[in-house]
């Protein structure tokens, strides 16, 4: 009877101890080595602990939720930079939310069909044929979780003819090499992980490469020799940039401000204003 009596509680000793082994507290303690003398609150302590656990196990599910969204979101940032940006390669438009904005330093904001067509009329994945991104430290924005940042550091030979569009002579390849500097870039995606907020060419080391750090299409021409262009702060560029926009089937350096999404707030701030 000894024996038989004392099973049940010896199993039960085995199995606390088994649970709270890592996290020993003075309940587990006495019901381990006195069962019978644990007390009711003891035992709702280890109801509670229990609870604990319990609750443990979902917030490390939600953890790993959030790193599948994290890596999710990170691989649609590097096969849209690889494959759809219009810089690095052709374009794919099914890839950009119809509420699309690109902004750089002096270049934007852009519409979705503005980028796009002025993306197709440059065409510099032609005029760099082995152009790269040399894309990394992708992050997720810790007060936006549908936003990438990472950086780039384009590299490429110009060896095909650069386009400023279809009704401006093209200019002749420079068979030159360039390395631009390191560039910050972040892409924003929407529920449907279509790309709605494009931002690139902001340097982050004017003292790198051999484009006088400059990011972007303008600091790829800098690198081939091509620095006709005023500096993007002068009253001549913006003057440029303005009198461009007037040109029928000339590439956009901005969208009208009417033509924006109405999701994007700085519409009063166009091309290289405020540089």
């Amino acid at each position: 009877m000894t024996i038989k009596s004392s099973f049940p509680s010896a199993a039960i000793s085995l199995v606390v101890a088994a649970v709270y082994l890592s996290s020993p507290s003075s309940y587990a303690t006495a019901f381990i080595i006195n069962p019978s003398a644990a007390s009711a609150s003891s035992v709702g302590s280890a109801s509670s602990l229990f609870m604990s656990e319990t609750a443990t196990a979902v917030e490390v599910n939600e953890i790993k939720d959030k790193n599948d969204d994290n890596e999710r979101l990170i691989a649609a940032a590097k096969d849209f930079v690889n494959t759809a940006s219009g810089f690095y390669s052709d374009l794919r438009p099914d890839l950009y939310s119809e509420q699309f904005v690109m902004r750089g330093p002096a270049v934007g904001p852009l519409n979705k069909s503005d980028y796009c067509f002025t993306m197709s009329e440059l065409k510099i994945w032609e005029a760099f044929p082995d152009i790269q991104a040399n894309a990394f430290g992708f992050s997720i924005d810790p007060e936006n979780s549908d936003k990438v940042w990472f950086f780039v550091r384009n590299t490429g030979t110009n060896t095909g003819p650069i386009s400023f569009g279809s009704k401006v002579p093209l200019i002749p390849a420079t068979n030159k090499k360039v390395r631009g500097p390191t560039e910050a870039f972040s892409i924003e995606f929407d529920s449907d992980l279509k790309v709605r907020g494009l931002t690139i060419g902001y340097p982050c080391n004017r003292f790198e490469g051999n484009t006088g750090g400059l990011g972007a299409f303008i600091g790829l021409l800098t690198g081939c020799g091509l620095d006709f262009l005023p500096s993007i702060k002068s009253p001549l560029f913006k003057f440029i940039q303005k009198t461009g926009q007037k040109i029928e089937g000339y590439p956009k350096t901005f969208s009208n401000p009417e033509d924006l999404p109405s999701w994007w707030e700085s519409s009063d701030v166009l091309g290289a204003d405020g540089l």
